[in-house]
């Protein structure tokens, strides 16, 4: 609700003598201040109070300041036009479309309050109001905007401001709307990005793992057919020494002697090398020493010696 706080001090200085001010236009038209002020504090005022006290806060504050200043009292018909042109200027800055009409509608009842107690003060039961009064309310209802063309007006200024505000807000919302819809295209498109891109790493990652998996396999393939290789290859090549071994053993054995009773290996080293010598029997105890045991001095009969070749 406006008020004395809806306007900073400079403005409230014109805005609690708005009622002064309409005053002084119709005294400045009339010419005949004395009886104007002597009806406009017996009558205008008075009206004016009584009917809108307590019923505008902003009329309500008005009243409480108002006073008749002697410049405002002095002041001409185009000083006052001015001033109640800056009161029309405030209003439509700082108050509502009703909030301003209503406060018109005050300055306009005080107006007309004054025309009427002035003029029955100067014609008594002639005209109400006289044609200067009348010319002078009318300039002060232009001056303040308060006519029917004006209110007309501001309201079809508000309705076209308010279509307007309208038409923005829909294409605010429309923008808005397409804003949205962009954005949850490309909140979709960057969910079916990121959960493609989550498919292709898990995709990745199982086929690493069964590459992992498979590898791991396959080495153990490799490695027992390896170990199977090696196995057989060393049974072979085992073999194969074991047969070389024979072979060579065969190849460096000169015969093979059956110990019969009474010998010794110095008789059989005689015998096969013609030398008793030790150094030549202990070549036939080493090539026999799994049969003859580990004293080279005992060989039975019956045992089958290998006689080596020197």
């Amino acid at each position: 609700m406006a008020s004395k706080a809806s306007f900073s001090s400079a403005e409230w200085q014109l805005i609690k003598d708005a009622p002064n001010w309409v005053f002084a236009a119709l005294a400045a038209a009339d010419g005949n201040a004395a009886i104007l002020s002597k009806a406009a504090e017996s009558k205008a005022f008075k009206k004016a109070t009584d009917d809108y006290s307590g019923r505008d806060r902003l009329v309500k504050d008005v009243l409480g300041e108002t006073k008749t200043e002697k410049d405002v009292k002095g002041a001409t018909l185009a000083e006052a036009e001015e001033a109640l042109q800056d009161i029309g200027t405030y209003a439509d800055a700082k108050l509502t479309d009703a909030e301003g009409d209503s406060f018109r509608d005050f300055l306009m009842a005080v107006a007309n309050s004054v025309a009427e107690a002035a003029s029955e003060g100067l014609f008594g039961a002639g005209k109400k109001i006289s044609k200067k009064e009348e010319v002078a309310l009318e300039k002060i209802a232009a001056a303040l905007q308060a006519r029917p063309e004006d209110k007309a007006a501001r309201k079809a200024e508000a309705e076209k401001l308010k279509a307007d505000q309208a038409a923005k807000a829909a294409a605010a919302k429309r923008r808005a709307q397409a804003a949205a819809a962009a954005a949850e295209r490309r909140a979709k498109a960057e969910a079916a990005k990121a959960a493609a891109a989550k498919a292709a790493a898990e995709k990745a990652r199982k086929d690493a793992e069964a590459k992992k998996k498979a590898d791991e396999e396959a080495a153990k393939r490799q490695a027992a057919a390896d170990k199977a290789r090696a196995e057989a290859k060393a049974r072979l090549d085992a073999k194969a020494a074991e047969l070389e071994a024979a072979r060579a053993k065969a190849e460096a054995t000169l015969t093979e002697h059956t110990v019969v009773a009474g010998e010794t290996l110095s008789h059989i080293s005689l015998k096969y090398y013609s030398s008793a010598a030790k150094d030549k029997y202990m070549v036939i105890y080493e090539a026999n020493k799994d049969v003859i045991g580990d004293n080279p001095n005992v060989i039975r009969p019956g045992q089958v010696l290998r006689i080596p070749k020197l």
